[in-house]
């Protein structure tokens, strides 16, 4: 039969060791330590836990930040890759040629550019055509959303090609759209593609 008395004896000596044992892991570490000023080793413990803590979530913040700088690194340019030879009035150019696209807010099946975070952007347009009648024009629109905000005029080149560009500053927010159409066009317009004769660009400036 289980003896209680001897069960409480154990139950005391497992006791009065665990208070030495604490005792001795309390004792004062003065190294380092102001006069007058005493440090357990449960409070040194406690201490670096806690600096470990505050390491952990100084790295969590940088990698918060490394995140939230990549975010912001938008930037794109695209080429007409095969030429437009009498488009249509309102049809979308599409720049399907992409070289870079940091931030992926270009799509080079749509034409579009969707801008992926809010801010101010610089867009460019490069557009060039190869000689032809002064009665074959074309006009190019670069749209924001459904409003105009730029234009080239391609022209008056029956004897010679001809390259022409623009740039716009535009305030941006999340899911607005930059895209380039054709906005006018007399008989038979061309718009020469390949070798970066017509490239379509942009970036966030802040």
């Amino acid at each position: 039969m289980y003896n209680h008395r001897i069960g409480y004896k154990m139950f005391a000596h497992f006791c009065f060791v665990g208070i030495v044992f604490c005792i001795k892991n309390a004792a004062c570490d003065l190294g380092n330590v102001e006069p007058v000023q005493c440090v357990s080793r449960f409070d040194y413990n406690y201490k670096v836990l806690e600096k470990l803590s505050q390491f952990e979530r100084e790295i969590k913040e940088l990698k918060q930040m490394k995140m939230f700088e990549d975010s912001q690194k938008v930037a794109f340019i695209a080429q007409l890759s095969v030429s437009l030879i009498n488009p249509a009035v309102n049809t979308v150019v599409v720049f399907d040629r992409v070289s870079t696209n940091a931030g992926n807010g270009y799509n080079s099946g749509s034409g579009m550019f969707v801008a992926p975070v809010n801010g101010l952007y610089s867009i460019h347009l490069v557009a060039s055509s190869r000689s032809k009648a002064t009665t074959n024009y074309l006009h190019l629109y670069i749209m924001h959303n459904s409003s105009q905000v730029g234009y080239i005029f391609l022209d008056q080149n029956s004897d010679y090609s001809l390259m022409r560009s623009t740039a716009i500053i535009l305030q941006l927010s999340i899911g607005d759209t930059v895209f380039v159409k054709i906005g006018n066009k007399g008989a038979r317009g061309h718009l020469e593609g390949c070798c970066f004769h017509t490239v379509f660009s942009g970036f966030l400036i802040n």
